[in-house]
């Protein structure tokens, strides 16, 4: 499992943010008592094309990958997505982990918890 860093919004390492979701990418959200979790195929995307945010209570999940003037024949071509979820009340930084696992993403949110158990297997 590959994890990716949180990120606040003034840490982005993307140069740019993407205006329209260019690649449809459908997120599962499982909730419990303790825990958000949300899923996403993510293929055709590396940890390195993936960058998770929070900008205050928004967690935000963009990927991005190729050149935008790239073409599909030359296997060049620019995919990306931004998806943004409200997140519960009271949740830090520390209380999301993200990481990608066999073409998985998989966030999981603490709601007032740290993770710290959840993900030191």
């Amino acid at each position: 499992m590959a994890e990716i860093v949180i990120r606040t919004a003034d840490e982005t390492a993307f140069e740019d943010e993407i205006e329209e979701d260019l690649f449809p990418i459908a997120f599962q959200m499982t909730e419990t008592e303790d825990l958000m979790e949300l899923t996403a195929n993510v293929h055709e995307f590396s940890e390195e094309d993936i960058e998770v945010r929070l900008r205050g209570k928004q967690l935000i999940v963009i990927g991005y990958r190729g050149d935008r003037g790239g073409d599909l024949e030359d296997g060049d071509a620019f995919l990306g997505f931004e998806k943004s979820f409200a997140l519960p009340e009271g949740v830090h930084a520390e209380q999301v982990k993200a990481a990608i696992d066999d073409g998985v993403l998989i966030i999981d949110i603490a709601k007032g918890a740290s993770l710290e158990a959840r993900w030191s297997r």
